[in-house]
């Protein structure tokens, strides 16, 4: 484990000249994804991470990605004036040529911070203390 996977450094998005800072993917953030993405038998934060790798259809990634980048940076949207997910949603089709843009921008800082969210374990080496470990332990295992 490495220092920043405790504290990881602030992610921000571009929205119109704005900085717009991404809080980290938290225990609060995890069970508004839970509510707002569940589905009947599915669990909502899986839901939501399969929603984020399907492709296939640019609509569902779209508002998917959306909606989350909203809900991590809400105080700053809030704070220039974008009041909800659907306003940023209706901005964003106003603005065709710039859609895949933003998306690819969003969806890069959205990774990031689900990166640094849930770090990969890594597995240490295993330290046994050398020679004195050896012989205070001889025999025992």
């Amino acid at each position: 484990m490495i220092l920043s996977d405790l504290n990881p450094f602030p992610t921000v998005v571009d929205w119109e000249g704005c900085c717009i800072r991404l809080r980290p993917f938290d225990l609060r953030a995890i069970t508004w994804a839970e509510r707002f993405f569940s589905l009947e038998y599915e669990s909502g934060f899986s839901r939501m991470y399969s929603m984020l790798k399907d492709s296939s259809n640019p609509n569902l990634l779209l508002n998917t990605v959306v909606d989350i980048v909203y809900h991590l940076g809400e105080k700053d949207f809030r704070d220039i004036g974008v009041k909800s997910p659907s306003a940023l949603k209706k901005t964003l089709k106003d603005e065709d040529k710039k859609t895949d843009t933003i998306l690819i921008d969003f969806k890069a800082a959205l990774d990031e911070i689900l990166a640094d969210s849930f770090p990969i374990k890594r597995k240490e080496r295993e330290r046994t203390g050398g020679e004195i470990y050896k012989k205070l332990t001889a025999g025992k295992k």
